[in-house]
């Protein structure tokens, strides 16, 4: 994980796993982008468990949520 948030990327991917909605709020240039494409490959094989159909699990990539 890059310098400096491994307890932020942490943080994330519990909240994650235990079913909480994440939002990554904060001013440009602060890395939010950075930290999920670190996050990415670990999020993606938890959420690989579910068949895709279960809400538990859904990895949207940017710009891909339903809106």
């Amino acid at each position: 994980m890059f310098v400096g948030r491994k307890e932020e990327g942490r943080a994330v991917l519990l909240s994650v796993r235990a079913g909480r909605g994440v939002v990554l709020s904060a001013p440009p240039g602060y890395g939010k982008t950075t930290l999920l494409r670190e996050l990415l490959p670990a999020l993606e094989a938890w959420a690989g468990r579910y068949s895709g159909n279960e809400e538990p699990g859904q990895v949207w990539r940017l710009g891909e949520a339903p809106t």
